[in-house]
């Protein structure tokens, strides 16, 4: 676990690409010739916008940051993510405690 918090970025493109594949398989899977059952697409779709949120709220709260960023979301002209690539270039806001004078490593 501390891995995945050292390494947020990461944690947050590969939790994306884990949520998602299952989406991106079965709509790429479907007969083009035959048109999918909407209901069963908004089914599968839901789970995984639930989950998206889910996964980008903990990822704000792991930096320390407002969850006013997850409004980022809309922001994709031409279906390309801006909001998902700004939310990677946002800085940590942890207040980490300075070490004592007698730990100080040089």
């Amino acid at each position: 676990m501390n891995c995945i918090k050292r390494h947020l970025n990461w944690a947050l493109i590969i939790g994306a690409t884990i949520i998602e594949l299952p989406v991106i398989l079965s709509v790429w899977l479907i007969n083009p010739n035959t048109s999918p059952d909407t209901s069963w697409l908004l089914g599968l779709l839901l789970p995984v916008v639930i989950a998206e949120l889910t996964l980008e709220i903990w990822y704000l709260y792991q930096k320390k940051r407002s969850f006013a960023y997850l409004l980022l979301n809309f922001i994709k002209p031409f279906y390309i993510p801006i909001g998902f690539i700004l939310l990677l270039c946002l800085g940590n806001k942890r207040t980490s405690a300075p070490l004592p004078e007698d730990k100080v490593i040089l």
